[in-house]
């Protein structure tokens, strides 16, 4: 049902992002349990503004379909990731399938649905890598897929119920987790919340003004998972054949310099010099659709941070660049 794919970029290329115009609320704690791990976040509403109205036949672009409704599809990704610290370059290129079932649990009496998504098993692969120009063994590669395998697999299982409106604005958005990703101690709360945020990025927020073909709107947006980052996404419809409707879309973010924290690795202090990323991509989206057919994105994302292994020690700076390809699609 209109998932982009393109702020799931951004998600995977920072730590985080937010915005005056909305904001993440994460005071409620996570509960875990013998089995299941479960934070209810509050992501707040989007932004949307209409900037053209387009041409030609005016419609209304609302979401419908009915209770028990379930679809099957898939996101894959290939990262490449270009890395420099303490005078030592990095590279690598990887790829990740995750598969994703969504299904309509209930239809309100306005309309709204209350969808959840569930991740089945998260399939990583390291393709290549180097290290100051040494190019990494197959038997290195094969180590570091496991070791990054074992990264992702808290998403096997992994469940989003959120409450979806007729235009697209989620709301009501609950993760749960198995509860074996307790052992990643304090960096549960911040996966659960990231996590969460999928939902706010697996919908197109939509004008509520009726729009034809040309039209453009935007749609300022926050996520906050430990650092503060201002994200705009401009759609624009490219098509329109009855409940299909084809857009483009363009997303930049931009960071101001921030303290955030390293959970997990004690003493040490992180702070973030800059952050840009910019993302384009199309998606085809089928209103009575739960998953969009498809969705394409390549983005960006250019970060300078600096590292301390103490608190208050020499800080050493890491400069990165993140290239994200990726799509999203339901079955056939």
């Amino acid at each position: 049902m209109a998932t982009t794919g393109l702020l799931l970029a951004l998600l995977a290329g920072s730590c985080g992002e937010s915005s005056e115009e909305t904001s993440l609320d994460t005071a409620e704690t996570t509960v875990v349990d013998a089995e299941r791990a479960t934070q209810t976040l509050d992501l707040g509403a989007p932004t949307v503004a209409l900037q053209q109205e387009g041409t030609g036949e005016l419609v209304e672009l609302r979401l419908s379909a009915p209770a028990g409704q379930i679809e099957q599809g898939a996101m894959e990704m290939t990262s490449s990731t270009f890395q420099e610290f303490d005078g030592v370059l990095t590279t690598s290129t990887s790829t990740t399938v995750i598969p994703i079932t969504v299904e309509v649990l209930e239809v309100t009496a306005d309309g709204a649905l209350r969808v959840r998504t569930t991740y089945g098993k998260p399939e990583l692969e390291l393709i290549e890598a180097t290290t100051a120009g040494q190019v990494a063994t197959p038997a290195d590669l094969r180590q570091a897929t496991a070791a990054g395998q074992q990264t992702i697999e808290f998403l096997e299982g992994g469940e989003i119920t959120y409450l979806l409106t007729p235009d697209g604005s989620a709301s009501e958005v609950a993760v749960s987790i198995a509860s074996a990703s307790s052992e990643l101690g304090p960096i549960l709360d911040q996966l659960i919340q990231q996590s969460g945020q999928l939902a706010d990025q697996m919908v197109v927020p939509m004008p509520t003004e009726a729009v034809g073909v040309g039209a453009t709107w935007t749609v300022t947006r926050s996520l906050d998972v430990g650092i503060s980052q201002d994200v705009t996404a401009t759609y624009t419809v490219t098509s329109i054949d009855g409940p299909v409707v084809s857009l483009g879309v363009e997303v930049s973010a931009a960071a101001a310099s921030q303290d955030f924290d390293l959970p997990g690795l004690g003493d040490a202090e992180a702070r973030l010099v800059s952050s840009d990323t910019t993302a384009t991509g199309q998606t085809v989206l089928d209103l009575r659709r739960l998953l969009p057919d498809p969705s394409t994105a390549t983005s960006t994302s250019a970060q300078v941070l600096e590292v301390a292994e103490t608190a208050g020690g020499r800080p050493q700076q890491l400069a990165q660049v993140l290239v994200f390809e990726m799509s999203l699609a339901r079955d056939r």
